[in-house]
C-alpha cells in the first residue's frame, strides 16, 4: 500500500502547478520551487472531464451527482489557492464546460453560460435535450456539438458561437444509429480544432480551420483531441477502451502534430511501447505551452512535463514526494496509526497522524487499508511543535500519541475511528534516554512512567527506558542489570525477577516475560512457572516484544519472529522492516520498497484464547446504589458475563456483547427479581466467551472473581 496513493496535476496558471495529493490535499508549486500546501479539499472527481479549472489564483471543480429518480444536478466547488477559502454552488443544470467568466450549464435543449453577478446568457438552443453535448469557451467563442432531430434524421452538428452569430462548422450524419460524435474540441487564438470518432472505426479523425481558411484534416493524426496552443502545436491522446472491470478509459498513448507533422510524445527514460499511461492527467495549456503530470507507480519519471517542439516531454518539476518517512506505527483490532513525515512541506519538518482500517477476505488474509483518517493538526502536537508528533501506541480503539512542544514532550489520548482528542498530559524535557510508550487495557507508559486509567500524574516512575507495560503490570531492566516487576493494582511493591545479567529491552504478555543479557541472548519465563527458554539473537537489539505466542526483536535493519509455541521452532526473519507491530496474527510493517504493508505471520500459533488484561472494581458500595467493573481484553468477545454471587447463591447474571476490547458493567444493586441487595460481601464472577475459546486471566483462569462490599441496604434512589 503505497503511502500516497494518488497524485493529479489539476491545472496550470501563469506558471504555478496545481496537484492534489491523497485525493484530499491540494498543493501548488511552479518550475524549480518548492510545493506548498494549499489546504485540503473536498474530493474531486477528477476522472471527469473537463472536472478541474485553474485560473486568476482558484482552482475550479465539478461533481455530478445523479439522485434517485435518475434526476442530475451540478455541485460547482471553488477554491482559493491563496486564502484556502472554499465555496460550492448546486445547480440543477448539468454542468457541461468551464469559461473565463463563469461556467456552461445545460437544461434540457438550451445551453446557458454563467457569470459572476448573475449574468447569465443563452448560448445555444433547440438541439435534442436528451442528446450528448460538448462545448469549450474563451469567452467570445463558443465551440458546441450537440445533436438535432430524432432518429432516423438525427444530424450531430459542430456550432461556432461567436460575436458575428451563430455557424455551423461540420454536420455528421447519424441516420443508422452508427454513433459517429464529435470527440475533443478545442480553441486557439487563429483557429478551431476537433476529432470526430465512430465506435465501429478504430481510429479517429483529427480536423482544423484557420480564421478565413477551408477545413483541414490532419492525416497522421487518430485519437482524442485533447489540447492545442496556436497553429504550432496539438496533442492527441489515444484511449484503450474499457468497458468492463474499470475506468472507461486508459490513456495508451499521446501524440503531438501540426503543419500536417505528426509523432508520438515521448517521454524520458524506458517507456515500454504497450505500456497504457493510465496514470497521466491532463492536458493543460498555460499560455504557448502544454503540460501534463505523470504519477502512478512510475518513480523514476513523476512529475510535471512540458510539450516541447521536438515532440519531447521535458519535466519541469518534480512530483511532491510520493512518500514520507515512516517515523512510527501501532496496530491493534483491526486499526492501523501510524505517523510519516511529510517532506512536501517547505521548512518545515511536519509528521502527520494517519489511520487507517485494515480489510480482511472470507480467509482472513489481510488486505487493502480503507478509511482513512488524518490527524494533520493535533492542537499542542504539531503547531508550534518540532518534528511531532513521532510516537504512537495503541490498544483496542484507545490511541496515544506523543510528540515535543518547546523542549518538552506532549502525550495525548485519541480514540478513533471518531479522531476525539480527550485528555492531555504534559511531560519533562524530552529525552531520548526515554523512547518507550505503551497503552495496555487502560494504564499508559510513557518514558518510563505508569499512569492508571483517566490520570495525568504518574503512579510509578522506573527511571530507564528498558520498560514495558501489560495492563497494571509493569517489568523493566534497572541500570545495574535487574529484572523488576510491579503490579500498580495491588499493594505489593516491587518484585526482582532476574538478579543479575540484563542488559537491554524487556517484554511481558500476560504472565510471560522476556529480556535481553550481555552476551546477547533473549530468555523468555513465565510468573507463574518454572524455566526459562534462551535464544540466541544479538547484542544490538532495538525492541523485544511479545504478543500472545509471537516473540519478535529487531536487529540492525531485519525484524526476527519466533514461534513460542512450537519448543523447536527457529526465528524467522520478516519480510517487513521497522517500524512495525504486531497484533495477533497480523504484523504491520514497511517493505524493502518503502511501502507500508500488514501481512500474516509465516507461522500459526493456535487458537490463543483472550487474555483478560485488567479490571477497575470499587471495593465497596452503599446499598441500592450503582456498582461498576470495567475491563480490558486481548480479543474481541462474542459474549462477556458477570455473576453477582451472595452466600453461594448467584442473585444475578448480567450478559453483554462487547464493544471492541472493552468491557464495562453496572450492577445496580439489585437482584434479578427486583429486590435490592441486603448489607454484606459479594462476591462477582467474570467470564466470557470468543471464537477461540473461554476467556482466561493472566494466571491462566477462566474465572476471574472478586468481592464487593454492599455497605448498607436500602432501595435505590
Amino acid at each position: 500500500m503505497p503511502e500516497v496513493v494518488r497524485t493529479r496535476l489539476l491545472g496550470v496558471s501563469q506558471g504555478q502547478f496545481v496537484v492534489l495529493r491523497d485525493e484530499r490535499t491540494v498543493l501548488v508549486g511552479g518550475a524549480g520551487q518548492s510545493w506548498r500546501e494549499a489546504g485540503p479539499a473536498k474530493p474531486l472527481d477528477t476522472d471527469v472531464v473537463p472536472a478541474t479549472d485553474v485560473r486568476n489564483g482558484q482552482l475550479r471543480w465539478v461533481e455530478q451527482i445523479r439522485g434517485w429518480n435518475g434526476a442530475e444536478r451540478s455541485v460547482l466547488h471553488t477554491f482559493d489557492l491563496g486564502s484556502g477559502a472554499a465555496g460550492e454552488l448546486s445547480s440543477d443544470e448539468v454542468f457541461v464546460a468551464w469559461t473565463p467568466q463563469g461556467w456552461l450549464g445545460r437544461d434540457g435543449g438550451v445551453l446557458r453560460e454563467h457569470r459572476a453577478g448573475g449574468d447569465d446568457r443563452v448560448v445555444l438552443s433547440g438541439f435534442d435535450s436528451e442528446a450528448l453535448v460538448r462545448a469549450v469557451s474563451d469567452g467570445p467563442r463558443t465551440l458546441v456539438s450537440a445533436t438535432w432531430g430524432k432518429q432516423p434524421d438525427a444530424v450531430r452538428r459542430l456550432v461556432l458561437v461567436s460575436d458575428r452569430g451563430t455557424e455551423v462548422v461540420q454536420e455528421l450524419p447519424d441516420t443508422d444509429g452508427v454513433g459517429a460524435a464529435f470527440g475533443g474540441l478545442v480553441l486557439t487564438p487563429d483557429s478551431i480544432a476537433w476529432s470526430t470518432h465512430n465506435r465501429y472505426v478504430e481510429k479517429d479523425r483529427v480536423f482544423r480551420r484557420r480564421t478565413g481558411l477551408p477545413i483541414e484534416e490532419q492525416p497522421e493524426a487518430s485519437g482524442f483531441l485533447s489540447a492545442a496552443t496556436d497553429d504550432r502545436m496539438l496533442t492527441v491522446s489515444s484511449y484503450l477502451r474499457k468497458w468492463m472491470g474499470g475506468p472507461p478509459y486508459v490513456v495508451s498513448q499521446v501524440s503531438v502534430g501540426g503543419q500536417g507533422s505528426w509523432g508520438r510524445l515521448q517521454f524520458p527514460g524506458r517507456m515500454p511501447t504497450d505500456d497504457p499511461l493510465s496514470d497521466l492527467s491532463g492536458p493543460f495549456v498555460d499560455g504557448q505551452d502544454i503540460y501534463f503530470g505523470l504519477g502512478g507507480d512510475l518513480v523514476d519519471r513523476a512529475g510535471v512535463y512540458r510539450v516541447t517542439e521536438g515532440r519531447r516531454a521535458e519535466r519541469v518539476a518534480d512530483w511532491p514526494a510520493r512518500r514520507g518517512t515512516f517515523t512510527d506505527l501501532a496496530l491493534s483490532n483491526g486499526l492501523l496509526l501510524y505517523t510519516v513525515r511529510d517532506p512536501n512541506v517547505a521548512g518545515d519538518e511536519k509528521t502527520l497522524i494517519k489511520a487507517r482500517k485494515v480489510l480482511r477476505d472470507s480467509s482472513g488474509t489481510p488486505g487493502d487499508l480503507a478509511g482513512l483518517w488524518g490527524f494533520d493538526d493535533p492542537p499542542g502536537l504539531t503547531r508550534p511543535a518540532s518534528g511531532a508528533p513521532d510516537s504512537v501506541a495503541a490498544f483496542g480503539t484507545n490511541f496515544l500519541l506523543r510528540g515535543t512542544s518547546e523542549g518538552r514532550s506532549v502525550y495525548r489520548r485519541a480514540y478513533l475511528p471518531f479522531g476525539a482528542l480527550y485528555q492531555s498530559f504534559v511531560q519533562g524535557s524530552a529525552s531520548a534516554n526515554y523512547t518507550s510508550m505503551k497503552a495496555s487495557g487502560a494504564f499508559n507508559l510513557t518514558q518510563g512512567r505508569l499512569y492508571a486509567p483517566d490520570t495525568t500524574q504518574p503512579l510509578f516512575f522506573t527511571k530507564t527506558r528498558h520498560t514495558d507495560l501489560f495492563g497494571s503490570r509493569l517489568v523493566w531492566a534497572t541500570p545495574a542489570g535487574a529484572v523488576m516487576t510491579r503490579d500498580a493494582s495491588s499493594e505489593n511493591g516491587s518484585q526482582r525477577l532476574v538478579e543479575s545479567g540484563a542488559a537491554g529491552p524487556v517484554a511481558i504478555w500476560g504472565s510471560r516475560y522476556a529480556w535481553l543479557d550481555r552476551s546477547g541472548t533473549i530468555s523468555v519465563a513465565d510468573l507463574f512457572v518454572q524455566g526459562v527458554r534462551r535464544i540466541p539473537a544479538a547484542t544490538e537489539v532495538h525492541d523485544l516484544r511479545l504478543n500472545e505466542d509471537t516473540l519478535s526483536w529487531s536487529s540492525g535493519e531485519k525484524v526476527y519472529l519466533l514461534n513460542l509455541s512450537e519448543p523447536q521452532a527457529e526465528p524467522e526473519i520478516s519480510e517487513l522492516g521497522h517500524p512495525y507491530e504486531i497484533d495477533g496474527n497480523l504484523i504491520a510493517g514497511v517493505t524493502a520498497a518503502g511501502d507500508l504493508s500488514v501481512r500474516r505471520l509465516p507461522f500459526d500459533t493456535g487458537r490463543d484464547r483472550p487474555l483478560l488484561v485488567e479490571t477497575t472494581t470499587s471495593p465497596s458500595v452503599p446499598g441500592g446504589a450503582d456498582w461498576m467493573l470495567r475491563g480490558s481484553v486481548t480479543k474481541p468477545l462474542s459474549q462477556a458475563r458477570l455473576r453477582i454471587r451472595f452466600r453461594g447463591k448467584t442473585i444475578r447474571t448480567i450478559a453483554q456483547r462487547p464493544d471492541g476490547l472493552e468491557v464495562a458493567f453496572r450492577w445496580d444493586g439489585r437482584s434479578g427479581s427486583g429486590r435490592a441487595a441486603r448489607r454484606g460481601e459479594y462476591q462477582w464472577v467474570l467470564d466470557g466467551d470468543s471464537a477461540d475459546g473461554k476467556l482466561r486471566s493472566v494466571e491462566g483462569r477462566e474465572r476471574v472473581t472478586g468481592v464487593v462490599k454492599v455497605t448498607a441496604s436500602g432501595a435505590r434512589r
